[in-house]
């Protein structure tokens, strides 16, 4: 656990941060600014920052773990920078954060049931790319094409295009990364008609944010 330098306000609540960068090249600056400035900003103690250099993906993150047992030995309240930097997995989130209070700077108003909804829509998601590869090898199948080989061929050119398509908004997403979260940037998209990787349905957070982890922006 790496202690940072910490500002404190009126003691209404006690706070214990988290920040979490990709890799050893990207800095936590940022995230940590935005938590000490939303202390400075609302009053409390902000007791300690943990942070954590591991990919979004990962399951176990040691430093966000002691975090969270942290907040609870302090009855205090988990703050974040952005809702990301805890996980990619909506549900992931909501499971580890079921019977703790916590605050994302990005969005303050995020509740419990805002991810809840959120890990729902994710496991939506996961429905419908699951059915339509399903549509698609049964379309092989009636034509003959063997499944084995082919079925593995359309995998990777499903993989390419989700690339290709990441690719192709790489600055706009890397410059909105910097000033928005995962829901904003899904706003920003819909409100602009920029097409999803299908072409059809609208963006979504955890959409938004798979893209993001294809171009290794967070």
């Amino acid at each position: 656990m790496e202690h940072l330098p910490v500002m404190g306000g009126t003691p209404m609540a006690n706070y214990i941060g988290y920040a979490r960068v990709s890799t050893e090249s990207q800095t936590v600056d940022q995230q940590t600014s935005a938590i000490n400035a939303f202390i400075a900003a609302n009053g409390g103690t902000l007791v300690t920052i943990y942070v954590e250099v591991i990919s979004g993906k990962s399951k176990h993150k040691q430093q966000l773990e002691a975090a969270i047992k942290h907040t609870k030995k302090v009855k205090g309240k988990l703050l974040v920078a952005k809702i990301d930097r805890l996980s990619r997995n909506a549900i992931d989130i909501f499971n580890m954060l079921s019977n703790v209070d916590f605050i994302s700077i990005d969005n303050p108003t995020m509740s419990p049931l805002t991810i809840k909804i959120m890990a729902i829509i994710a496991e939506e998601e996961k429905f419908l790319v699951s059915a339509r590869t399903r549509e698609k090898l049964q379309e092989l199948k009636r034509q003959g094409i063997e499944l084995g080989r082919n079925g593995k061929v359309l995998a990777e050119k499903n993989k390419a295009d989700a690339m290709a398509y990441a690719e192709q908004h790489r600055e706009l997403l890397t410059e909105l990364n910097k000033h928005m979260s995962a829901t904003q940037i899904a706003k920003y998209f819909n409100d602009n008609n920029i097409p999803t990787s299908s072409g059809n349905g609208k963006h979504h957070p955890m959409t938004i944010i798979r893209t993001m982890n294809r171009l290794e922006l967070i």
